[in-house]
């Protein structure tokens, strides 16, 4: 009887989008967003050559604790005043590798959202608001940096965002713009202090994911265990910072597992999260310098969260 074949890999995936927006959930309460389980190239090192490959990815998670900093307000769940943030995402992406290292992509996302909260009503009764569909559509370039071995590699990638999502929908808040033009005043009229630090309207953040972990493969199945960092910054690398936004950044535990059936693959994944920090935003360090006391914001974080997908690659010679 032959041997199954093992093997360890290690990787580390790097996913930087400058010119760029964040759906409902890093505007509405949430300072994370979507993000595959897997690699943006969805191609292992030393795997396969010139070729198409169309991959499709499920996210869900359930955002509810808030955090201003590091530490958690316990009393907005023990009091019911938290805001619950539901979201799910499907990816879908078409890949062109070019050959074992280079490949162009294009990402379909589709959202629906759900969001429950007092005191954007009437601070007494829970109400809820939604939303459902077709994000901003993704182009990014994705290589990995050294020849492919079975040893490891690190991956980079660099893309842009059409506008195609609407930013006017309720609390659908996609625009690649400085900001949205999405009020924060849900109705109301922007106050004094609002105007002055810039948040009354929506803000358009960059978004940031650094990956690593090691593989081990034995037969069909992969197994990896590593570590996820992804957030928002209070600062974007380019143009402006203005309007409201909740930065801030998740450290996970990411245990995954896959499993390769000739050109189809099957992947699921649960981040867990570690450490959670919601980081003064761009109008919470002005706001503290002109009055010399601390400010900072909170954000609602999730738990973990459930990854779910599945590749399928056309081959070497292209469609």
């Amino acid at each position: 009887m032959k041997k199954p074949s093992s093997k360890f890999n290690a990787f580390i995936v790097l996913s930087i989008i400058t010119i760029s927006l964040n759906q409902i959930e890093a505007q509405g309460c949430v300072a994370i967003r979507n993000g595959s389980a897997t690699c943006s190239h969805e191609m292992n090192p030393g795997q396969g050559g010139e070729g198409w490959q169309f991959n499709t990815s499920y996210r869900y998670y359930k955002s509810f604790r808030h955090y201003r900093g590091k530490e958690e307000q316990v009393e907005r769940v023990e009091n019911g005043s938290d805001v619950r943030n539901y979201s799910n995402f499907l990816d879908m992406s078409l890949i062109r590798n070019f050959n074992n290292r280079w490949s162009l992509s294009v990402n379909l996302p589709f959202q629906s959202v759900r969001r429950t909260s007092l005191y954007e009503h009437d601070g007494k009764t829970r109400h809820e608001t939604s939303a459902v569909g077709l994000g901003d559509v993704r182009f990014s370039v994705n290589a990995w940096l050294f020849k492919p071995s079975e040893k490891g590699n690190i991956q980079i990638g660099l893309g842009i965002k059409l506008p195609t999502g609407d930013y006017r929908y309720q609390y659908y808040l996609i625009n690649p713009r400085d900001q949205n033009g999405t009020s924060t005043t849900r109705g109301g009229t922007a106050s004094a202090t609002a105007i002055k630090y810039r948040t009354a309207t929506m803000s358009v953040p960059d978004q940031y994911m650094v990956r690593a972990g090691v593989n081990y493969s034995i037969s069909k199945f992969t197994v990896s265990a590593g570590a996820r960092l992804e957030g928002i910054p209070s600062e974007d690398l380019v143009g402006e910072s203005n309007g409201f936004r909740r930065p801030g950044y998740v450290i996970a535990l990411e245990p995954s597992i896959s499993y390769q059936l000739n050109r189809f693959n099957i992947f699921a994944a649960v981040p867990i999260a570690l450490e959670r920090d919601r980081v003064q935003s761009d109008s919470d360090k002005r706001r503290t310098a002109d009055t010399g006391t601390f400010t900072q914001g909170d954000a609602a974080f999730a738990d973990y969260s459930i990854n779910l997908g599945f590749s399928f690659r056309f081959g070497n010679s292209g469609m």
